[in-house]
């Protein structure tokens, strides 16, 4: 079994790497460079960062309570 997740991975590694070639030889040809990354148009304020993790653990601390009690 572990013979063909080897086979497996290098067989998509190796489609990935030929779509990735084909896109960069398509953009060479337009004369297209490298895709730009998206600015974020928002800023991350950290006390809503905060709040947010504040809410998480909450929910968390109270669904681990639930399932103690069904045990």
């Amino acid at each position: 079994m572990d013979n063909n997740r080897k086979k497996l991975a290098a067989a998509i590694s190796g489609v990935i790497s030929y779509i990735r070639q084909e896109e960069e030889a398509a953009r060479s040809q337009l004369g297209i460079s490298q895709p730009q990354a998206a600015i974020p148009l928002v800023s991350l304020n950290s006390w809503s960062i905060s709040g947010r993790q504040d809410i998480m653990q909450m929910r968390h601390m109270t669904q681990m309570r639930a399932f103690q009690r069904l045990k």
